[in-house]
């Protein structure tokens, strides 16, 4: 595709490497079809994502509630994984 500011030919790609201008859509790469099926995985993918660290966290504080200092303990380190996993997966959506 040509630049229609320019003139420069560019491949693949969504400005003109000489002049900068934005190439019409057609020009660039070729885009994704998001469909509703995309969509409904997406979703699907993100309750998913949600839940587990829901569950973690209330696996861990079960756990924490224990007597035993080894369960105890594997709650408070299930509840910070949970921590974790949450902060990873939103700054991951974000």
């Amino acid at each position: 595709m040509f630049c229609p500011t320019c003139g420069q030919k560019n491949d693949d790609v969504d400005f003109c490497l000489s002049c900068g201008q934005a190439l019409p859509a057609s020009a660039g790469r070729a885009r994704f079809p998001f469909t509703w099926r995309h969509a409904c995985f997406y979703l699907l993918a993100l309750a998913i994502a949600a839940a587990m660290p829901l569950l973690g966290l209330i696996a861990g504080i079960v756990y924490a509630c224990h007597r035993e200092p080894d369960e105890r303990n594997l709650g408070i380190v299930t509840i910070a994984a949970s921590v974790v996993m949450a902060i990873v997966y939103t700054v991951a959506l974000l």
